[in-house]
């Protein structure tokens, strides 16, 4: 049964709740990846039973349906982004946070968006991916809210459908992968994954040097999980994000995580 926004809400302040859910925090390239990859799971998949808290990593933003991208717009659509994720984070139950890096288009000007879906765009000498896992860690210590325990586990933008900024984040988690004590686990990137065939699915999959195993989320995506989204996001909106809803419903699609082998925690499952 999909929980109704208000008792998300009412559940997500109750202090017998917090006590007893485990902590999950999913690192969300941009404002609306979690809602868009994981929201069926927020409301009655395997997040709906825990505290999530979301990081977003690339917070600085010019990007939207209705103008555009111009790094002096930055401050203003910025603001908006973060307006609009707090509206999702009261529609799907979420606590959430943002890191202050800018997003591919403001790191590289709006002539790199050609290039920013490539998956076999070689990623080694980047910067931003040590710097990325080196913030991952000190997320991994970091209580969900005051008098809580670090999360018990992290859920990480896989990099499907090759958006440069979720590559990034993708190989900073790989990186960490045995070499911290909490499970990381990746999600499929939406609407990206949709368009994806199973050979490419795999080989983007194995760009991360990590062998994995997938785990359902979710039941089947919902038409009213995605209008919930549509309705938060009216920014970013493209006709290739509603297309891809489309296809979803229509192929029976479910969210997945892909883990390490043998990593997926016992309690996080569907």
């Amino acid at each position: 049964m999909t929980t109704s926004a208000h008792h998300r809400m009412l559940q997500r302040f109750s202090s017998q709740y917090r006590q007893s859910a485990p902590c999950v925090t999913v690192i969300s390239p941009h404002f609306d990846d979690l809602p868009l990859s994981l929201g069926q799971s927020l409301r009655n998949g395997a997040l709906a039973s825990c505290q999530v808290r979301e990081r977003v990593v690339f917070g600085r933003s010019t990007w939207t349906e209705w103008v555009s991208p111009a790094a002096e717009r930055a401050a203003p659509i910025s603001l908006w982004r973060r307006a609009e994720e707090v509206a999702a984070s009261m529609m799907f139950g979420f606590d959430w946070s943002a890191a202050q890096w800018p997003e591919a288009l403001l790191r590289n000007g709006a002539a790199f968006g050609p290039e920013m879906l490539d998956p076999a765009k070689d990623l080694s000498a980047e910067i931003l991916i040590p710097e990325i896992a080196g913030w991952l860690q000190a997320v991994a210590t970091v209580a969900q809210r005051p008098n809580r325990p670090p999360p018990a586990l992290i859920l990480v933008a896989a990099g499907l459908g090759g958006h440069v900024d979720h590559r990034l984040v993708a190989q900073a988690a790989a990186g960490l992968v045995g070499h911290i004590d909490i499970p990381i686990g990746f999600y499929e990137d939406r609407p990206y994954v949709t368009y994806l065939s199973t050979a490419q699915l795999s080989a983007q999959l194995a760009s991360l040097g990590v062998e994995l195993e997938p785990v359902d989320v979710s039941p089947k995506v919902q038409a009213s999980t995605q209008a919930a989204a549509r309705l938060c996001y009216p920014s970013q909106m493209k006709p290739f994000f509603r297309e891809a809803m489309d296809l979803d419903r229509a192929n029976g699609a479910v969210e997945r995580v892909w883990f390490p082998v043998g990593t997926c925690p016992d309690w996080f499952a569907t």
